[in-house]
């Protein structure tokens, strides 16, 4: 039950802030149910959403735990477990990072590539289907204000980070 207090701050919301909270919260649905499809579209149980993200990551060039965890949004600790699991599955395997010696690099296998080729097959199949309701404007006007809500997202982030500190 809400006290008098939080009904006084959901109350303040602008027009566009409720909307805005509205789309925050499907996008948290449409998040949850794209971590959920992972395995299905990789046909394999032991390849999170995480786990694809990272080969696909690691399909351009070799990076670090740490450099893949801060592009997905997980620790370091987190991608390390991920990328040994990948590794068990021999997906990717370590190699000498001439930048870092005590951080090596994580490159994907040929048995890594075939198992990205395999799963993107699924993924565009899936993605295509998914898209057949929209209209391509509706979805590039979409896809437009996500990146510029990500862009805004990010420097108020910064701004409140900022606040928190001082």
């Amino acid at each position: 039950m809400a006290t008098q207090g939080q009904s006084k701050n959901r109350a303040g919301r602008t027009a566009k802030g409720k909307v805005l909270t509205a789309l925050i919260e499907e996008l948290l649905d449409i998040n949850a149910e794209l971590l959920s499809i992972g395995p299905l579209l990789t046909r394999d149980p032991d390849i999170s959403s995480i786990r694809w993200q990272m080969l696909f990551r690691l399909e351009a060039e070799a990076k670090t735990a740490a450099q893949l965890g801060r592009e997905i949004g997980i620790s370091r600790q987190g991608a390390l477990w991920n990328l040994q699991a990948l590794e068990a599955r021999e997906y990717i395997e370590w190699i000498d990072n001439p930048n870092d010696l005590r951080a090596q690099l994580a490159a994907m296998t040929p048995t890594g590539r075939r198992k990205l080729d395999v799963t993107v097959g699924h993924q565009i199949h899936w993605s295509n289907a998914l898209a057949e309701p929209f209209n391509k404007q509706e979805l590039e006007t979409t896809l437009r204000v996500m990146r510029h809500m990500n862009l805004h997202t990010r420097t108020l982030t910064i701004e409140l980070l900022t606040d928190v500190q001082t």
